[in-house]
């Protein structure tokens, strides 16, 4: 009897620890300063992905590849632009490091990825693979591409300008 009690409250317990930990992560995911911090990485991801768009698709080389991003959180993003057939595939992907990526948090982040990408969302497709590893991918016309480009650039410029200004 007394065992089987033991046995319970250790249960009990390691559950608890199990919903704290949980608890824990999605306050440091979905925080203010985590949406900043994917908020300012954003340009770079893109501009990253745009050097790359006539070079044939490669997964991340490393920790260091331009295209990819892991957060403070712990949120993984890899963006890649390819050109294939004279279309522009624009994809990104998104992934909690360590284990499986809830649909609250896959789906908030590739939503808001393709919100800071500037992505057309009737032209956005997405999917979650069996690893829920969550992807978006748009795939546009040269015209729309240079759209989209010409406004990247634009606000890469803008925002220049303002550091510049703030350091006078």
């Amino acid at each position: 009897m007394i065992a089987i009690a033991v046995c319970t409250l250790i249960i009990a317990v390691v559950i608890l620890l199990w919903i704290a930990s949980r608890i824990a992560t999605y306050r440091r995911v979905f925080s203010d300063a985590h949406f900043a911090e994917l908020r300012a990485a954003a340009p770079r991801l893109k501009a990253a992905a745009y050097e790359r768009a006539d070079q044939e698709f490669q997964l991340p080389t490393g920790p260091d590849d331009p295209r990819a991003l892991l957060t403070s959180a712990g949120l993984r993003v890899f963006y890649t632009v390819t050109k294939e057939d004279g279309l522009f595939a624009h994809h990104c992907s998104v992934s909690l490091s360590g284990g499986v990526t809830p649909r609250a948090v896959g789906g908030r982040f590739i939503a808001e990825c393709v919100r800071l990408f500037g992505l057309p969302a009737d032209k956005v497709k997405y999917e979650v693979g069996q690893s829920t590893v969550h992807h978006a991918e748009a795939v546009l016309s040269p015209a729309e591409n240079e759209a989209l480009e010409s406004s990247a650039r634009r606000l890469a410029w803008q925002r220049q300008e303002v550091r510049c200004s703030r350091r006078s």
